[in-house]
């Protein structure tokens, strides 16, 4: 009988112990809920062509500045305390664009291209180096761990750098076989080297078959000189322009061998015309990144059956081919099921025009309709105006980068073009300008000393 009364009453302390923690337990495994904690960062930006370089907290609290209404509670929170003259606006008046005096800020993943992103208390958030200790965010609690995974992080940020026209013949040659493969370089190959890929339009042949001309217009550099190129930082160049044709076919496919053996990749050119036209995919920070590359211009060695680049038949060189322009977006069609941003650098244009010509115009935009998120533009030999549609942006000519032209100003003048990505999406795309000295050394311009060059493209830009 006492054996049955104590399994009764454990039974009946198992029942009260489970009522009590149902009882008493709930509310505090209700409180178990996980908050997220995250920053939220945000963006001053201005008119793409403004001087203004950065604001500080003083300026943010007292100067007028626009703000998109949807951050009007984090921006009270962040200038707590502190005057607030902001206007708020609907975001798509900021992405229109600004007036060069204007400033607004907005969400960082509200940025695009058009608008030039301001450094806060001098650091600039794209900047990996120093996002780190940007201050302009609030920090934010969610339960929803998709939005604190979503949140700013600057590991999947991806600097692209893009030079223009590289050749490294005629009086170039003369001046590096008296100065060294990297006298060309060194006053850029840090700021080139400051990125995850450095691309440039690499205007000569690689190869040892024959010795470089010191004069004339067909243009050859040997081995050694890619020790410079590499030196430099520079990831991927593009081999589909007229000038890699010059000395024929068996040292066109000589400057690709030794391009492959030096591990730098190159676009645009191959055995035959499909391996041309086969994008050259280079994965940073889990992004693919696609580069097509095609010459239009006159004299090129176009793939076929046989070794060549690939070819885009519009004018000034011949009439627009409609066959041709479509093969470039099934190119990219092809590209961007491959790779999560596809970059498409057309050899095209009317040598030391200014302005871009119509057949550039629509093979763009065409391109960009396709899928290309970036188009990098060479070959006329002075800098042309930008274009920017359906949120992409488009440089029709970066100029010379490494060039012997010095019988002009224009000719030694050009513009490198950084272009930053947050995983796939091209958040800022800045203009820094060059000028070339002593026939073949680019010299970064600070300031009001590029200036001319900037406004210049500017005159022939659309859509900025």
């Amino acid at each position: 009988m006492k054996k049955i009364f104590k399994i009764v009453l454990f039974f009946i302390f198992i029942g009260l112990s489970l009522l009590f923690m149902s009882k008493v337990e709930a509310p505090f495994s209700l409180n178990k809920a996980k908050n997220y904690k995250y920053d939220e960062y945000f963006v001053a930006v201005t008119g793409y062509w403004s001087d203004i370089e950065n604001i500080n907290l003083a300026e943010l609290s007292e100067k007028n500045i626009k703000a998109d209404t949807s951050i009007k509670a984090d921006m009270d929170n962040f200038l707590r305390g502190r005057a607030n003259s902001i206007n708020y606006v609907d975001l798509m008046e900021i992405k229109k664009g600004l007036a060069e005096n204007e400033v607004a800020i907005v969400k960082w993943n509200d940025v695009t291209p058009n608008l030039k992103t301001l450094s806060f208390e001098g650091k600039y958030l794209w900047n990996k180096k120093n996002a780190e200790n940007y201050s302009l965010k609030v920090e934010k609690e969610t339960s929803d761990a998709s939005i604190a995974n979503a949140a700013f992080k600057k590991e999947h940020l991806t600097k692209i750098i893009a030079g223009g026209d590289v050749m490294l013949s005629r009086h170039v040659s003369t001046k590096i076989m008296s100065l060294g493969v990297n006298s060309p370089w060194q006053n850029v190959s840090s700021f080139l080297t400051d990125a995850d890929i450095t691309f440039v339009n690499l205007e000569v042949p690689i190869s040892n078959l024959f010795p470089p001309p010191s004069e004339g217009m067909s243009f050859i550099a040997p081995l050694k000189y890619l020790q410079g190129v590499t030196d430099s930082g520079v990831d991927i160049v593009s081999v589909a322009n007229n000038h890699t044709a010059n000395f024929g076919q068996k040292v066109f496919e000589d400057n690709l061998k030794n391009l492959t053996a030096s591990n730098i990749p190159t676009c645009g050119g191959g055995a035959n015309e499909k391996e041309a036209r086969t994008p050259k995919i280079i994965e940073r920070n889990d992004i693919k990144f696609a580069f097509l590359c095609y010459n239009s211009v006159v004299g090129g060695l176009n793939a076929d059956s046989d070794s060549g680049s690939a070819f885009l038949e519009i004018e000034p060189w011949y009439r627009d081919n409609e066959e041709s322009i479509k093969k470039l977006e099934n190119d990219v069609r092809i590209a961007k099921q491959q790779a999560d941003v596809v970059i498409v650098s057309p050899h095209w244009g009317v040598e030391y025009k200014l302005n871009p010509n119509n057949s550039q115009k629509k093979v763009a935009e065409r391109a960009i309709n396709a899928g290309a998120d970036l188009i990098i533009g060479t070959h006329p030999h002075v800098v042309q105006g930008l274009g920017y549609s359906s949120g992409k942006y488009t440089t029709y000519s970066l100029g010379n980068l490494i060039f012997d032209q010095e019988w002009s100003t224009e000719t030694k003048e050009g513009v490198i073009l950084e272009s930053y990505f947050y995983q796939k999406i091209n958040v800022a795309s800045n203009l820094t300008p060059i000028i070339i000295e002593d026939y073949h050394r680019p010299r970064i311009l600070k300031s009001q000393e590029g200036k001319s060059i900037l406004e210049r493209i500017k005159s022939a830009s659309i859509g900025f």
